[in-house]
């Protein structure tokens, strides 16, 4: 499409030398990334992860929790894990009105992965993993 368009001055055939250039670029970087995806499921698929099983969880949301958390057996419950990752809310209670909010502690990146994971599986109404 790009070698049909030919500019009428000199700006416009700068133009489209860039967009030559930018479009090559895209293409590369699109090859990249259907690379690093394809390693990413390699990867997933090596650790034997059942967590795939959930709706929702994707091998990339697996390789965040496998990444920062090789070892869950280390938490020694789920409320720790919890804490450590920022899912849990902070009570902000005033008088006789009990209210929460976000967390802004723990790895906000797994709790990104974590959330979501939880925004998937109720946009597609389906029983969650995460209930506590």
């Amino acid at each position: 499409m790009l070698s049909e368009i030919r500019g009428f001055d000199t700006v416009g055939e700068q133009r489209r030398i860039m967009a030559k250039t930018h479009l090559v670029d895209i293409r590369r970087l699109d090859r990249d990334l259907a690379a690093i995806k394809a390693q990413t499921r390699q990867g997933v698929a090596a650790a034997d992860a059942t967590v795939t099983d959930i709706y929702g969880v994707s091998p990339f949301v697996v390789a965040f929790l496998i990444g920062y958390h090789p070892h869950i057996e280390r938490f020694k419950s789920a409320d720790r894990y919890a804490t450590c990752n920022g899912t849990p809310s902070i009570e902000v209670s005033s008088g006789g009105k009990a209210r929460h909010q976000l967390s802004r502690r723990g790895n906000r990146t797994l709790n990104h992965a974590i959330h979501t994971t939880a925004v998937t599986q109720i946009r597609h109404d389906t029983p969650t993993a995460f209930a506590a």
